[in-house]
């Protein structure tokens, strides 16, 4: 979630997690949440999640983005 998460944060768990054989990075739903006022947040977009998981590539051996 864009107001949560930068892509700099993203990809600095990434390096975190260095090696590891699997990242998976779950695109937010605004649809589907417990806060009422996540329901207005505008998510990344395809582009965006696709780009951030390619350079979280770089440290871990695959990484999987789930779209909902």
């Amino acid at each position: 979630m864009p107001c949560l998460h930068q892509p700099e944060d993203i990809e600095a768990i990434a390096r975190y997690i260095e090696g590891a054989r699997l990242y998976t990075l779950q695109q937010f739903n605004p649809e589907c949440t417990l806060e009422p006022g996540y329901g207005k947040v505008v998510p990344y977009s395809r582009e965006e999640i696709q780009a951030v998981a390619e350079k979280c590539s770089k440290y871990v051996q695959k990484v999987k983005v789930l779209q909902v």
